[in-house]
């Protein structure tokens, strides 16, 4: 088996792998439908976390809203993936799996965040998240952190998200390890 060594170091190359078009689209493909899976499962974390307020609701308004949904999370996967897809055009930047698992890891973490964010924000207000947040934050800062603080379990939600955040690394770096193109030893 040969290693690939950084010669001005001596140390194995810092990916270790030479990329394939098809290994790379593996790559990608399997993290959007991770980041479609994550955002499914945040769209019946607040079907559940506010199912009081669902009363009769037929279940066509479910399909309808879990459909109309997909149809947002395409599009949040598709900018998630724009970079991996622009490497296609450079072997040297498909090989960096590292710069796109951080920033897979950073754009699944911000969009967990707001997903978790929002679970309170819908019982509250009745609407998803949406610039009423910004409103209220530039009215009175102050009062509006206060409430948060005092209104709602913050820290235990901070916590959560750190450990999604690191689960979320450590999913994008098996799919990149199980989409590396095989060697031959």
């Amino acid at each position: 088996m040969t290693t690939k060594v950084n010669k001005t170091a001596g140390a194995p190359a810092a990916e270790g792998f030479t990329p394939t078009i098809r290994s790379h689209l593996g790559f990608t493909a399997l993290c959007a439908v991770a980041l479609l899976v994550i955002y499914a499962l945040l769209r019946v974390a607040l079907l559940v976390y506010n199912r009081e307020l669902i009363d009769d609701a037929p279940v066509s308004s479910f399909i309808e809203a879990f459909y109309n949904g997909l149809r947002f999370d395409l599009r949040l996967a598709v900018y998630a993936c724009a970079p991996l897809l622009l490497s296609l055009l450079s072997v040297k930047a498909m090989a960096a799996r590292g710069f796109h698992r951080v920033w897979l890891t950073f754009f699944a973490s911000v969009t967990l965040f707001l997903g978790i964010t929002e679970l309170d924000f819908y019982r509250e207000f009745h609407q998803r998240l949406n610039s009423l947040v910004f409103q209220y934050f530039q009215e009175d800062t102050k009062t509006v952190m206060s409430m948060i603080w005092n209104g709602f379990p913050v820290a235990r939600y901070l916590i959560a998200w750190a450990v999604a955040t690191w689960l979320l690394a450590k999913l994008f770096k098996a799919l990149d390890l199980l989409s590396r193109p095989k060697t031959s030893t």
